[in-house]
């Protein structure tokens, strides 16, 4: 708030310029953060949307894209009931939830356009059999490799494992249980030119 009221004074007074203080950087940064955070999350859930647009038909994108923005938004409320705060750090993380929540879904969506089936329930049964074992072996394997992040005394890398441990949970729920469903319903018919080996 000082930092503020500084610069509020110098606008009052007609000066160009700006206070400064090393400690006035953290302030600003922490006022200015969930801007930060909205433009950065929309920036790449949009680059993630085009670049899903390009290899996936446009329903399995959206319903893939959505699943992250879900996993997102659960993010940010498990950071409301764990009393985290929106900093440079989580503003990380949240940005790293979006690229590791994505694989599992776009995985599974691939896997559903390259069913050799024109029922949506049965091209999503065969996503989940021949894609559901790897994205759990996945899922798995990264929670494993990030377990010792609990044990750490440094809260910085104890908040990182709150968050990417539920990203990788919400994501294999997301894309073993919703997206499967979620294409089940109204995911696109037709059989992908993908050949199989």
């Amino acid at each position: 708030d000082q930092w503020l009221r500084f610069n509020q004074i110098l606008v009052d007074a007609g000066a160009r310029g700006y206070a400064y203080h090393h400690r006035y950087e953290f302030g600003y940064v922490d006022k200015r953060m969930l801007a930060f955070a909205l433009t950065n999350l929309v920036s790449a859930t949009v680059a993630i949307l085009c670049v899903l647009l390009v290899f996936l038909s446009p329903t399995v994108a959206l319903v893939s894209t959505a699943a992250v923005l879900s996993i997102d938004t659960i993010l940010f409320g498990m950071m409301v009931v764990l009393d985290v705060r929106l900093n440079s750090i989580t503003l990380i993380s949240l940005l790293i939830a979006l690229a590791l929540a994505i694989d599992y879904s776009c995985h599974l969506g691939h896997a559903y356009e390259a069913a050799p089936f024109t029922d949506r329930r049965r091209k999503a049964a065969y996503a989940l059999e021949t894609m559901g074992a790897s994205i759990l072996s996945a899922g798995s394997s990264t929670l494993l490799g990030t377990l010792f992040l609990a044990l750490s005394r440094s809260s910085v890398f104890r908040t990182f494992f709150v968050l990417v441990w539920g990203t990788i949970l919400w994501g294999l729920v997301a894309g073993l249980a919703i997206v499967p469903a979620a294409l089940s319903l109204f995911g696109p018919v037709g059989t992908d030119n993908v050949q199989h080996t």
